[in-house]
């Protein structure tokens, strides 16, 4: 899941230490609360470049303002360097640090990605407008409109803020959807403690799923991207009871892409290969502790160690082909080749809802080897071309195709609707490029079912015409609204002699 993290730069934050718990590495300088913050987060920022550097960050640091000072990123160390650029303001205010995770999040992300808000604070609770108190007593609360885990680290001992500790339990309960923790560093307050309570936060919320893809005597150490830990919070249709996510990824067979097509997924995780120091003949343990000994964190960067996960992403790419895993009973999902360009492909898990049903597979669990059945069931329709053995045809297309999700953007949009009007500025010259592109515009719209912004051009155009160069171009201008706002939308416009 993404990340979110906001920094208090408040007046407050500029607190040293107490005497008694000077840092011994500051030569005898006791460190203020927001460098013991900038060091704890430099820690956290490592811990996600080892761990989780294809998930994206950012950085917002707020007062009685908020800025966001480091966009979405996976480049950590531009995270790390920012931090010591922020400056001091003036007083600690929770309304603007809201107001900012719902305004970067809802306006980057929207409403339906997941989120871990990450508060780093003093421990104040503020006083006054804006303070801790204030805020959750107000009716106009503001929650965070997605799916979030907000976690708290005050950079304080918890005998300095136990007084105030209700109050952020308080504000994680009304403002997250999925509550949160508060963390503490242990007395005394140094740059190792603080570092603790972030590596704490870290290991509870963003650890690796790392299992075994294995297929037969075929084994490969894997990492899943994002880890499947949402799963078990998704709502089946027939209340099944997920079962824990399996550390064996077990391949049952193979079928071809046609007959599998795409059917609709619960999940979708990126399959990566991590290299191991342990024995791969030694059976593997299925606890927690056994599966994170088992593993070096360093990724696999050496080409010429064999990889059964490379040789398996490489054999489904050319022969078009899926592997169905099997994660429980009656749990499948299927491994894919998805390319997001024409460069570059990745192996992806794609899991299924438990107890799926495809009409034209029919039930998973009955499916079984080719090979066992005493005449081949692909019927050879000539050399190059087998007929497929399962019942039912598929279609052409799914609704729920992810390599077919289609999304129209603002600058896009934008930019196509500004080159139109410029042709059609310059008309009659311009005739032939203008109708390409109403064409094309238009048909844009109908797939996306956008059907407003063809009546906003056709209106477009009649003011374009009402102060054209010449009466020729009025005309075509003219002909081609009344065509737009015409119930024949699927037939291209074509140019009129004038």
């Amino acid at each position: 899941m993404p990340t979110l993290v906001l920094l208090d730069v408040s007046l407050s934050m500029c607190r040293p230490a107490t005497n008694e718990h000077i840092d011994a590495e500051s030569n005898g300088n006791e460190m203020s609360r927001k460098q013991l913050a900038h060091q704890g987060l430099r820690t956290f920022f490592d811990y996600l470049a080892d761990n989780f550097r294809l998930e994206f960050t950012s950085l917002v640091v707020f007062s009685s303002l908020w800025e966001e000072i480091v966009p979405f990123t996976r480049d950590y160390d531009l995270l790390k360097s920012r931090l010591f650029k922020a400056e001091t303001y003036d007083k600690t205010c929770f309304v603007s640090a809201f107001e900012a995770a719902r305004s970067v999040i809802s306006d980057g992300w929207g409403p339906s990605t997941p989120f871990h808000v990450i508060l780093v604070t003093d421990g104040s609770p503020g006083v006054g407008e804006g303070s801790l108190s204030q805020f959750l007593d107000s009716q106009d609360v503001i929650t965070l409109p997605f799916t979030s885990k907000l976690h708290i680290i005050c950079i304080s001992p918890l005998e300095e803020v136990r007084t105030s500790l209700h109050w952020y339990k308080q504000l994680y309960d009304t403002t997250s959807s999925h509550g949160g923790h508060v963390y503490f560093p242990e007395k005394p307050l140094t740059q190792q403690s603080v570092e603790k309570a972030f590596i704490q936060l870290a290991e509870n919320n963003y650890m690796p799923h790392k299992g075994i893809l294995q297929f037969g005597n075929l084994r490969s150490n894997v990492n899943l991207v994002p880890p499947p830990i949402n799963i078990m919070n998704y709502n089946s249709n027939d209340d099944y009871d997920f079962p824990p996510f399996p550390y064996e990824l077990k391949i049952c067979g193979f079928l071809d892409s046609v007959d599998i097509g795409q059917p609709p997924c619960i999940a979708r995780h990126l399959v990566l290969p991590y290299s191991s120091s342990h024995n791969q003949d030694e059976p593997e343990a299925p606890d927690a502790s056994a599966s994170d000994s088992s593993f070096d964190d360093t990724p696999v960067d050496d080409s010429h160690t064999p990889s059964f996960c490379v040789l398996l992403h490489g054999s489904l790419k050319v022969e078009k082909m899926v592997a169905l895993v099997k994660l429980s009973d009656d749990w499948f999902g299927i491994l894919q080749s998805w390319a997001d360009s024409k460069k570059k492909s990745n192996l992806v898990l794609s899991i299924f809802e438990p107890a799926i049903k495809l009409s034209w597979l029919g039930e998973l669990m009955h499916l079984g080897p080719s090979i066992d059945e005493d005449t081949n069931p692909y019927i050879a329709v000539n050399e190059d071309e087998e007929e497929s053995p399962f019942p039912v045809a598929l279609p052409g297309h799914f609704s729920y195709h992810h390599q077919g999700f289609l999304a129209w953007t603002k600058n896009s949009l934008q930019s196509d609707i500004q080159k139109t009007l410029r042709y059609a500025r310059r008309l009659p010259d311009k005739k032939q490029a203008f109708y390409k592109e109403v064409n094309k515009l238009r048909r844009n719209a109908l797939v996306y079912s956008f059907d407003s912004v063809i009546v906003c051009i056709a209106n477009l155009l009649l003011k374009e015409a009402e102060t054209a160069s010449s009466q020729q171009a009025a005309i075509l201008l003219k002909h081609v609204a009344a065509h737009l706002q015409s119930e024949n939308v699927y037939s291209a416009i074509e140019p009129i002699q004038t």
